[in-house]
């Protein structure tokens, strides 16, 4: 009896994968069919880190619970909406700072590397990995590695001194900004910005489209004044030089 019990036991491999002849199990888990497009794969294998089946056993339910939570959370953020990547990165992000373990971590950045492959898939990325623009902003925002261009905007106008019109001016020179980026194929986080970017900025969008000098340098010291607070409330390293110093437009004789 006993031993037909244990033989049962040992039959049981429901989720249950051995790849590999070193003898390790891994959980296997099919994505739900909804999720399939937008996850870009048809089931999520991890490790169990174990070569004992009973061991495996034990350990299977919590890593099955632990992936569907997961590529759910994920799966729910992503859209297929143009240039939607930003807003889908910052709450799969919050999924991210919500996990309270090692394991959930490691199982949510699974998931975001998954969606990252299926963005760069979709982008035009040649091979496995975030190698796009959209596909490796996705991925370091949703990890916490860079943040998106926009998202301090309304934190850094709410504590300036700044008129409603200003405000709106200042929005639409970073949002101009955000879109000259876009078509540049540079992701539109504030870790993506270089000096050279900036002259790049200033020398194709403001002086090859013949934009009034005080047009473009009102447009300028909004970015500059952003970064400046960026610096300063430690959004940027403080180590960092503003790359927007010394960037007005001189007037054209």
């Amino acid at each position: 009896m006993l031993a037909g019990v244990r033989n049962a036991a040992r039959g049981d491999k429901q989720y249950l994968y051995q790849p590999r002849r070193d003898g390790v199990w891994y959980v296997r888990v099919s994505v739900p069919r909804p999720h399939v497009a937008s996850m870009g794969k048809k089931e999520i294998i991890q490790t169990l880190r174990t070569t004992d089946l009973a061991q495996a056993q034990s350990l299977r339910w919590t890593a099955v619970t632990r992936i569907k939570g997961d590529f759910d959370a994920v799966a729910k953020s992503f859209s297929s909406e143009p240039r939607s990547y930003v807003e889908d990165a910052l709450e799969a992000h919050r999924a991210f700072k919500e996990a309270r373990t090692v394991e959930e971590r490691e199982g949510l950045k699974e998931a975001i590397s998954t969606i990252a492959e299926k963005i760069n898939e979709d982008t035009g990325g040649t091979y496995d990995g975030p190698s796009t623009p959209a596909a490796k902003a996705y991925y370091n925002i949703a990890t916490g590695q860079e943040t998106p261009l926009l998202a301090n905007v309304e934190r850094w106008l709410s504590g300036s001194t700044y008129r409603d019109g200003s405000k709106s001016d200042a929005k639409a020179a970073l949002s101009d900004f955000e879109s000259w980026l876009e078509n540049k194929q540079v992701p539109a986080t504030i870790q993506s910005i270089n000096r050279r970017l900036v002259f790049d900025f200033c020398d194709t969008h403001f002086k090859a489209r013949n934009i009034h000098y005080k047009t473009a340098n009102k447009k300028l010291s909004f970015i500059r004044q952003y970064w400046t607070w960026l610096i300063r409330t430690g959004h940027l390293s403080e180590d960092l030089r503003n790359p927007w110093s010394e960037t007005s437009l001189p007037k054209l004789k």
